[in-house]
């Protein structure tokens, strides 16, 4: 699957808050800066999920950057969330897009997500 495909996919899923197909894209070496791993980043969304309601995912054309094994992807990113009966930002703000950016590496077959930077 192309890279544009993934970020669509995983677009949906957090629309459908299907924090299971959002698992599957993880690699089991996942590492970001916070210290998180995959099995973190599991147990957050689903706790996440748990939380808000509604969630909607705006973003721009991401920019790709593909080398052989890896690829990079900046996307400029905003979520949106009901949350104690308001509508909220969950990532990015009204008029500014969290620059989010995710790195993929080529796993077997599949592309996976290795790293995620600037979700704020």
């Amino acid at each position: 699957m192309r890279i544009e495909a993934l970020l669509q996919t995983a677009e949906d899923a957090v629309e459908r808050e299907d924090a299971e197909t959002l698992s599957e894209m993880l690699s089991p070496s996942y590492q970001d800066s916070y210290g998180m791993t995959a099995p973190g980043v599991q147990g957050m969304l689903s706790n996440l999920f748990k939380e808000f309601d509604h969630v909607e995912v705006v973003s721009d054309k991401p920019v790709i950057q593909m080398k052989s094994e890896t690829a990079e992807v900046k996307l400029p990113l905003r979520i949106l969330v009901d949350w104690a009966g308001q509508r909220s930002y969950l990532v990015g703000r009204n008029l500014k897009p969290a620059q989010v950016r995710i790195s993929f590496r080529k796993e077997g077959l599949h592309w996976k997500v290795i790293r995620v930077e600037g979700m704020k």
